[in-house]
């Protein structure tokens, strides 16, 4: 009981508070962090979670206007392809590979002509003759005067070459038939793709620039100039040869057209029906079986929100996760301070956070109804592991928390909150693992009730309502099975002492308890009276009876190392005159140093922290005033005894369930002393043992009140008047005369 305040002073925090305090905000960090990022991960608000055949569970409005893509726009989009087709370009070849014949021809000409010129007796009208016979077969027809040229032309090899290069560069320009050439014309088809398979290029070409037949003849007077500017003549013959020579140097490729057009298809726009959708515009009510539509418009709107708001969102569900532990911190600080500053116990804290919400993450990804969200299972953690006020604390924020994951927010935080409250208080008094299984139970029941109440108030149909009760009583027994299988990682990991750990440790059979039986037998009857006595104290004032109980079976165990020298364990006279060899310091220090010896021993034996506390914390910084006051008798002149040699070195209690200990080992000792253990003697030592507790200053840092001291008092009187009860004196047995005469 805190009676003392320690006044504020303007001191600087020293480096192991600073220490601590940045590692507290480092760490509070880490976890907004990670809740950030599972919260905002994956997921979808409306439709992400639906399937076809599902039953929609809330009435949604559009929040905003948006536009969804529909069914396919059929005819739209064979326009589209249609032209996408349209507007390939025809794919022509150009081979002037079929220039090779014409220019056998020229040689054939030539070679004709070089005949003919070998002849010496013939006239010129002889020569142009046979001339004109030799080139019937080569389909060629001359007339007089440029017969007569070539019959007079001397460089033939020279002018055989210019011909053939002016016969190629007419072909490379691309001609085309007249009949193509028409074809394309009547198609109105403004470009042509023309390809060198030789070369392997191609370009697209306009129309206008591709030559038919008649459309080049025009074109040979130009390039034979070219190649024949010195004579007239010879330009005309050369003339004349081409225009019976020039042929198409351009093919049309059906097969490479028809599958440009037939990819060009395949590659147009598929148009969809666009269906505008207005703000507040119904788009599925509850109890309402989803069809197609409504997941397509469903998907749309989640995409539409996802783009426009995602960073709101995150800035928003940040903000949120902010407030939620600046809340959580306060109400530590108003309702259990020392736990807030205790590292192990904000890292847990997290971590059962963290898990929790991952779970959540993980059902809304899933085909399971949300209300599987295993809130319960924080809620019976942080009750097991720390107390019902951070749990209740912890189900609440982690519901706000979980809801904003999911679109039937209020349904959700509605059943998580009556299933996690329910699941707090089940699993308040947790002795045994099978325990938790019953709180999860219970909390199912809570939460399938809450899922029949938002059916009610949604208007949903019975079938639905049952189905989804179904899961909220899955809910608890889930959360129940996963806590119980966490449970041991945590206390574990967490150095955390549990009711179920105490109620392992309460066993009498413990090595440790053993030990002391057999060494200090009179420290072990002790020891369990204490117990006794504590636990009916703690369970009057609303503190831990069992770790009560339990921190009383090891909060002597010390003793054995020097058994002999306490009062209990003293059976003969020897043993009672231990002591009086010895000088009062020294027999204090035997005495204050079955503390240390338990610490050591306990933690041998790797006894949890919180029954540790109960060694040093039972006797505070008690004055061990036997030897004190033997002391100042046995004082010489000039000597001085202090009372601090003569103290435990403390702490002084700092829980309520140590305090009772104290007083409990402090009444027990003394009422062991008592000859004549009349109710009122009881009454007065029971009183004056707690009032010297008080006045000592021993109850100073522990969170005991006037009521708490006087409600245990009362209890203590009441346990020990019990013990200490007058028997009945009973006449002794005599043999009946039926007996006797038998004898």
């Amino acid at each position: 009981m805190k009676m003392k305040k320690t006044a504020r002073t303007g001191k600087t925090a020293s480096p192991a508070r600073i220490k601590q305090l940045l590692l507290n905000v480092f760490l509070l960090a880490g976890i907004w962090g990670t809740l950030l990022l599972l919260v905002c991960c994956g997921g979808a608000t409306y439709g992400g979670q639906l399937q076809e055949g599902d039953i929609a569970l809330q009435t949604v409005y559009a929040p905003f206007d948006f536009s969804v893509k529909g069914e396919v726009d059929q005819e739209k989009t064979d326009e589209l392809r249609q032209e996408a087709s349209r507007g390939v370009k025809p794919v022509y070849d150009l081979h002037l590979s079929q220039a090779k014949p014409k220019f056998e021809q020229i040689d054939s000409l030539i070679q004709a002509l070089s005949e003919i010129q070998k002849i010496q007796e013939a006239t010129l009208q002889e020569k142009e003759q046979q001339f004109s016979e030799k080139l019937k077969p080569l389909e060629l027809v001359l007339s007089s005067g440029n017969m007569e040229t070539l019959i007079g032309e001397t460089a033939l090899p020279d002018w055989t070459e210019r011909l053939k290069k002016s016969l190629e560069e007419l072909l490379t320009l691309g001609i085309l038939s007249d009949a193509d050439k028409k074809t394309l014309a009547e198609s109105k088809t403004e470009e042509v793709m023309i390809r060198d398979p030789e070369e392997n290029q191609e370009n697209a070409r306009p129309l206008a620039e591709v030559l038919s037949l008649e459309e080049a003849k025009p074109k040979i007077e130009h390039v034979v100039f070219d190649h024949f500017p010195e004579s007239r003549k010879g330009r005309s013959a050369a003339i004349e040869i081409l225009e019976q020579l020039i042929t198409p140097s351009l093919s049309y490729h059906q097969e490479e057209t028809e599958r440009r057009k037939k990819q060009a298809w395949e590659a147009a726009k598929t148009v969809y029906k666009i269906q505008e959708i207005k703000k507040n515009e119904l788009i599925v009510s509850k109890g309402q079986k989803l069809n197609r539509k409504h997941l397509m418009l469903l998907a749309a709107l989640e995409k539409e929100v996802s783009l426009t708001n995602k960073v709101e969102n995150i800035l928003g569900i940040a903000l949120l996760i902010v407030l939620l532990i600046v809340i959580f911190i306060f109400s530590f600080r108003r309702y259990d301070p020392k736990a807030l500053h205790d590292y192990p116990n904000l890292l847990m804290l997290g971590a059962i956070a963290v898990s929790t919400i991952g779970l959540a993450k993980a059902v809304t990804l899933s085909p399971f109804s949300s209300f599987l969200i295993p809130i319960p299972m924080a809620s019976m953690l942080t009750t097991v592991l720390l107390n019902p006020s951070a749990a209740i604390m912890m189900t609440l924020l982690l519901s706000l928390l979980a809801a904003t994951m999911v679109s039937q927010k209020f349904g959700l935080i509605l059943v998580t909150v009556l299933s996690g409250l329910t699941a707090v208080y089940s699993a308040n008094r947790v002795c045994r693992r099978s325990d938790i299984l019953k709180a999860g139970i219970w909390a199912g029941i809570a939460g399938a009730v809450g899922v029949v109440i938002i059916s009610l108030i949604s208007g949903l149909q019975i079938k639905v309502s049952i189905y989804e009760g179904i899961w909220g009583m899955a809910n608890g027994v889930v959360s129940a099975i996963v806590a119980m299988g966490m449970l041991p990682a945590f206390e574990s990991l967490f150095k955390v002492t549990t009711n179920i750990s105490l109620l392992e440790l309460s066993d009498l059979n413990h090595p440790i308890l053993r030990q002391l039986f057999i060494h200090a037998p009179g420290t072990y009857h002790h020891s369990l009276v204490v117990g006794n006595l504590a636990e009916s104290a703690c369970e009057t004032i609303g503190a831990n009876a069992l770790l009560a109980r339990v921190g009383a079976y090891y909060h002597d165990i010390g003793k054995m190392e020097k058994a002999e020298y306490f009062t209990e364990n003293q059976s003969d006279t020897l043993s009672k005159q231990r002591h009086e060899k010895l000088s009062p310091h020294m027999s204090s220090l035997i005495i204050v140093n079955h503390i240390k010896n338990g610490i050591e021993l306990a933690q041998q034996f790797k006894l949890p922290k919180r029954i540790i506390d109960f060694i040093p914390e039972h006797q505070g910084t008690s004055l061990i005033y036997f030897f004190y006051q033997k002391a100042l008798h046995q004082v010489k002149e000039g000597e001085v005894v202090k009372e601090e040699d003569f103290r435990y070195p403390g702490p002084k209690a700092q829980s309520k369930e140590t305090a009772v200990v104290l007083l409990a080992d402090s009444v027990e000792a003394a009422s062991r002393s008592l000859e004549d253990p009349t109710p009122a003697r009881i009454h007065g030592l029971v009183r004056k043992m707690i009032n010297n507790k008080f006045i000592d200053g021993q109850l100073d840092e522990c969170n005991l009140t006037l009521r708490d001291l006087n409600t245990i008092a009362e209890t203590f009187i009441k346990v020990l008047t019990g013990v200490f009860h007058t028997r009945i004196s009973y006449p002794e047995h005599e043999e009946s005369p039926i007996r006797r005469e038998k004898k």
